[in-house]
């Protein structure tokens, strides 16, 4: 029965075996307790060093010898809350784990939706979509050239709704000009920070932009004379992928800033 008690309250076999001696037979050295619990010496010694951690034993000393006394059993009644709360918090972790996994398998069995927008107008179309959810963070890599077309329309529409959302947004411009390979700013009433990063090999006209499940690529064209070509992709596992990816880019240039 008492033994049964000290495994509930987190006690092992030979835990219980040695506190539940050292509770009937009182103070023992640990030649006695090796004898009486038919332990080796050496598992003896790790196991009221095991009993003392956890408030359960001290080190007395009596005619000399150096013995271990049982703590009061009301002391268990600690352990019993701290295994209370550890199954408590074991179990609420358990069930969140075991709700994103439902979801992102949820996620993963349906079909990624596509929608193909076509000029200026799909553009912005495929820019408010990747706001559809607030909070958290933005990617959005373009060239450098890219804001000048749209630059009206994001100042006065886009911008102003995703700090409204709560949306941080990061940015990184790649360019092929002759100066410092990385630089960064931050713009605190935009929620923006941008890294420019030197590069001869992104496409000229091309964007992809990453929030929650969207991911949003552009073609630009010249989206005056509606060439220009957005694909919005809805896929959570997708979109975190790349978002992965861009944030890794992120975090290795911003160490090269001094």
């Amino acid at each position: 029965m008492l033994s049964d008690i000290l495994k509930a309250c987190g006690l092992n076999e030979s835990e219980s075996d040695v506190y539940e001696t050292l509770l009937l037979h009182g103070p023992s050295t640990p030649a006695e307790l090796s004898k009486k619990t038919s332990t080796s010496r050496e598992n003896t010694y790790r196991i009221l060093d095991l009993l003392a951690q956890k408030g359960l034993v001290i080190e007395i000393t009596d005619a000399n010898k150096l013995k271990y006394s049982a703590e009061n059993p009301n002391k268990l009644s600690i352990l019993l809350d701290k295994r209370a709360n550890e199954i408590k918090e074991a179990t609420k972790v358990a069930k969140e784990i075991s709700s994103k996994i439902e979801k992102e398998l949820e996620s993963s069995k349906k079909s990624p939706h596509v929608d193909f927008l076509q000029g200026e107008e799909g553009i912005k179309a495929a820019y408010m979509s990747s706001i559809s959810k607030g909070g958290g963070i933005q990617y959005e890599i373009l060239d450098k050239k890219w804001d000048k077309y749209f630059k009206k329309w994001l100042d006065k529409i886009f911008i102003p709704t995703r700090v409204k959302m709560r949306i941080q947004k990061r940015v990184i411009i790649l360019h092929n000009e002759d100066v410092e390979n990385v630089s960064f700013k931050s713009d605190k009433n935009e929620l923006k920070e941008t890294m420019s990063i030197k590069s001869d090999n992104f496409p000229q006209g091309s964007g992809i932009i990453v929030h929650d499940d969207k991911t949003v690529l552009i073609s630009k064209g010249q989206p005056n004379e509606g060439n220009s070509i957005s694909i919005v992709l809805n896929h959570k596992i997708i979109s975190g992928a790349i978002e992965t990816i861009l944030d890794t880019l992120w975090n290795l240039n911003k160490k090269k800033i001094k």
